[in-house]
């Protein structure tokens, strides 16, 4: 029978998924940092007021999104030569974003399907985190239930998202106005 600290090296050293409970971003700019808050405030009062209108345009804006990030990642792993380490995939990642930005962008007419699945699985990875969080905190027996509330809200929504991809990303445009509503005034008051 091993012991609890031979098993706890095993888990350790296992090729495991890693939590990434990132901290607030603080920017060394409050002006850039202001700025970043209202842009986000004001799209998600775009997505909640004009839900309709911005749904009929998800695809570009997601899409190109994506694939311009996709090219502005590529071209930073390429400069800083960051694909020579195993430990960090910022080049791999925005090859993919750039794919799927452009997958997006040609099946623009019917890319509800794939918008969904790939907010579903975002979703789905964000709530994971989010029972991660909520799980430690139980185990130092500090507070849990807020997350434990919010790791249940965005597994469902991810969840939901999956199951049905193409009817739900209309009303997910709602919810995601409220996200970037709430992201945006929360580095406001940081």
């Amino acid at each position: 029978m091993k012991s609890r600290e031979e098993v706890r090296s095993i888990i350790e050293n296992a090729p495991a998924a890693r939590a990434y409970n990132k901290k607030p971003h603080h920017f060394s700019n409050q002006t850039i940092g202001r700025i970043f808050a209202s842009l986000l405030i004001l799209s998600g009062a775009a997505c909640l007021l004009l839900t309709r209108q911005v749904y009929r345009v998800l695809p570009y804006i997601l899409g190109g999104a994506m694939a311009v990030i996709g090219i502005n990642h590529v071209a930073c792993g390429l400069w800083t030569k960051e694909y020579q380490s195993s430990e960090t995939k910022l080049t791999a990642n925005g090859i993919v974003y750039f794919f799927l930005g452009a997958v997006i962008l040609y099946h623009h007419a019917d890319a509800d399907a794939v918008i969904g699945s790939i907010w579903g699985v975002l979703g789905l990875m964000k709530g994971s985190e989010a029972l991660n969080t909520a799980l430690y905190s139980l185990s130092q027996k500090k507070p849990f239930a807020a997350k434990a509330i919010h790791a249940v809200i965005e597994l469902s929504l991810g969840f939901l998202l999956l199951t049905d991809p193409s009817s739900a990303v209309a009303h997910h445009v709602f919810l995601l106005g409220l996200e970037l509503a709430l992201v945006g005034w929360q580095i406001l008051r940081e």
